[in-house]
């Protein structure tokens, strides 16, 4: 039962064909024949087999909702509840050694990705990975049984009494004399009503402790009669929950509404001068901020000790290791924040001839409207696109796409600002590309003259002899063959002058060094300055 989106009121459609041979090969049947949408399709099916069906109906809805119709209709089956009387289920044995293990384990496995720069994708699953396998090697998963129902009441003079009632029981079984019957039969009635008194005392008080928590008082009452919650027996059907899931829809829109009209009036002087809707949004979405280490620790201490069958890790074990595991998770939340380039993020909206011919992408003015894409052009995501499509007669669309180029347009402007683009070491820092060391120039070298302490006196004689070498020498496999550059790098070190056996790129490997081992960004140096609460 769904969406299927295939006009089954067009029999003559190669995809309704193809529908219906795999319906008639499954041995269902399609029981709505009538147009779902307000296009006047069948596009929502309803396909049963083994069961009977009555009453559909197919009642249009208000735009609001949605534009396809409500389909009701009433099926009759058999439902058996099922007889579990397996009491197993799958845990782990967590105590304060399996803590203290995993925190001295938790730093090594943690080390890479703190400072990962990579898929954000690849880190994730890493991540949940490398928890999951280190928690199985200490605490793994049993299978457990569930223990017996707790008796509370069950007090030690009850559990005498009951040793008192068998034993005259065994004796009556081995004697078969009456007195030791009866004598059973008196204590037995003894035993079932300090058992009933104890019980009801018991419950008795439980319900005067907590007589104002309803919550706890009908799951008592569950527990006592053997069953769950009764089901409602309310008459509400399912017009009933569609308006009011519309008139629910209707009230956050109108409350969204409100809202905007608010942030239009802006900021109102003395002169009542109302700022206008492009001038109070102009900013909106236009970056996102990181979040610092402190700001997480302190979001996480103050969540609930909860655990999903997701989590790599207990939740009690994730809080009470925060401050290990804390690092990388910061990451994992501000790596999407910060990993789309320049060039990924201007080729959503800019023109793509914009952005082939212009010599230099951050010289491109992207506020400007001819340089960007028309609004069915522009990047916004196919869940987006699909959901504009089907409630295109509830949107504005113009206004939509207008805040969708500003917040690109603005994100590229803060990208220009706050990124070291024009930077001379890095944009001469193609000099280490090794297989296209050829086009270089020695003057690209540029963070000798920068950073002259990296060099001794000898070294900087040397290197630019080194560096005409490095352009005309030969690779051997393991230079062209690394698959990163600081790798090719690392082989290329190895390299000895057959004369001398001295290595034969001493100089320049240290330039080379310099410019790698380099910070991507500052996050390591905030991140010691907020440990010490200097920032």
């Amino acid at each position: 039962m769904g969406d299927f989106n295939i006009h089954m009121n067009t029999p003559s459609d190669p995809q309704c064909v193809a529908l219906q041979t795999i319906i008639d090969s499954c041995g269902l049947t399609q029981i709505i024949h009538e147009p779902t949408h307000r296009n006047g399709n069948t596009i929502d099916l309803v396909l049963v087999r083994g069961v009977t069906t009555s009453k559909v109906m197919i009642l249009p809805y208000t735009k609001v909702m949605s534009n396809h119709y409500l389909i009701k209709f009433e099926v009759l089956t058999h439902c058996q509840q099922a007889n579990n009387n397996n009491n197993c289920y799958s845990g782990r044995n967590i105590n304060a050694a399996t803590t203290m293990t995993l925190a001295d384990l938790l730093p090594l496995v943690m080390a890479p990705f703190p400072n990962y720069v990579g898929s954000i994708d690849n880190l994730t699953n890493n991540f949940d990975d490398d928890l999951r396998e280190i928690i199985d090697s200490i605490a793994p998963l049993k299978q457990k049984r569930a223990p017996k129902r707790r008796t509370p009441w069950f007090t030690e003079e009850i559990r005498a009494h009951k040793l008192s009632c068998r034993k005259l029981e065994r004796k009556w079984r081995a004697t078969k004399l009456e007195v030791f019957h009866q004598a059973w039969s008196d204590s037995l009635i003894t035993y079932k009503r300090m058992l009933t008194l104890a019980k009801a005392k018991y419950y008795s008080n439980l319900i005067r402790l907590n007589k104002n928590d309803p919550k706890f008082l009908f799951s008592t009452v569950a527990s006592l009669t053997q069953q769950g919650t009764p089901p409602s027996s309310s008459t509400h059907s399912a017009d009933d929950f569609m308006n009011f899931f519309n008139k629910k829809i209707e009230l956050i829109r109108k409350e969204i509404k409100d809202n905007a009209s608010q942030l239009q009036l802006g900021s109102i002087n003395t002169n009542t001068t109302v700022c206008t809707t492009d001038t109070a949004l102009q900013n909106s979405l236009s970056i996102f901020d990181e979040i610092t280490l402190e700001e997480l620790l302190q979001r996480v201490s103050g969540i609930k000790q909860t655990t999903c069958l997701l989590d790599p890790l207990p939740g009690k074990l994730i809080k009470e290791l925060f401050v290990l595991l804390g690092p990388s998770v910061l990451n994992i939340i501000n790596l999407p924040l910060s990993s789309g380039t320049f060039s990924k993020i201007a080729m959503r909206f800019v023109k793509p001839n914009i952005m082939t011919t212009a010599p230099d992408i951050t010289k491109i003015d992207f506020a400007d409207r001819d340089n960007q894409k028309y609004d069915k052009d522009l990047y916004i995501g196919s869940e987006c696109r699909d959901y504009l499509s089907h409630h295109r007669e509830n949107c504005d669309l113009p206004a939509f796409f207008s805040s969708v180029r500003r917040f690109y347009s603005g994100t590229c402007s803060y990208m220009m600002a706050s990124f070291p683009f024009g930077d001379p070491v890095l944009v001469n820092a193609r000099f280490l590309d090794i297989q296209n060391r050829q086009q270089c120039k020695f003057s690209q070298v540029t963070v000798i003259e920068r950073y002259p302490h990296f060099l001794s006196k000898d070294d900087r004689k040397n290197v630019e002899e080194e560096f005409f070498m490095y352009q005309c020498d030969s690779l051997c496999a393991a230079i062209a063959e690394a698959e990163r550059v600081d790798s090719a790098w690392h082989e290329f070190a190895k390299l000895k002058d057959t004369a001398t056996r001295k290595t034969k790129y001493e100089a320049l490997f240290k330039v080379a060094k310099s410019v790698l081992v380099m910070y991507h960004s500052n996050a390591d140096c905030e991140r010691i300055f907020s440990h010490v609460n200097k920032n």
